[in-house]
């Protein structure tokens, strides 16, 4: 997995967990997952899900012990689990919206993590009727659209839109009329909205 952000430092994830930062500008390489504190969490985290939030943190995701975000300046390893408030281990995907606010998504809903008040805000939802994910490792695509709804998506095709606003739910299920069993869906995690 490569991610860049907002600084042009290229961050990039290996299949066996590893996590590094390249610098372009220096040509060197920072080994971010071999410093202390990672050994507990580095076998847990997901393959092809990271991001740096523009407070330059770096977001990843565990297969079953949630999220956790690493200070690139302090070199501190905090987690986001349900120890500490959200709504579920099952770390499913993850985003930075237009107001630099955190929303982690898990089987059983969103948490929103706002940098302005440090809170933690969960928000319940149910996906798909199927309970199936999207992409590698049963991930959900999300991102968030012009109006400020946040979309994300499932393997069966159903598109979930919430409107923080209104905190409402809008489910857009495909139109067929019958379950293909090898219906490959949205099953993107690199979700774009334009």
């Amino acid at each position: 997995n490569l991610y860049t952000d907002h600084h042009g430092f290229l961050w990039i994830q290996y299949n066996n967990h590893d996590i590094d930062r390249y610098d372009p500008s220096t040509g060197s390489f920072e080994h971010i997952s071999n410093q202390k504190g990672w050994d507990a969490i580095r076998s847990q985290i997901s393959v092809y899900e990271l991001i740096v939030d523009h407070h330059d943190n770096l977001w990843l995701l565990t297969e079953t012990k949630g999220f956790y975000r690493y200070d690139t300046r302090s070199k501190q390893l905090l987690p986001f689990n349900r120890s500490t408030g959200i709504i579920d281990d099952s770390a499913c995907g993850i985003m930075e919206d237009h107001s630099g606010k955190i929303w982690m998504v898990t089987k059983k809903g969103f948490t929103t993590y706002d940098y302005s008040n440090y809170q933690i805000k969960n928000i319940s939802y149910q996906l798909s009727a199927r309970q199936t994910y999207s992409g590698r490792n049963h991930k959900s695509g999300i991102g968030e659209m012009e109006s400020g709804k946040i979309m994300v998506t499932s393997l069966d095709s159903t598109i979930l839109l919430y409107d923080p606003v209104n905190n409402s739910f809008q489910t857009i299920t495909p139109k067929k009329k019958k379950y293909i069993p090898y219906d490959s869906g949205l099953g993107n995690t690199n979700l774009v909205v334009s």
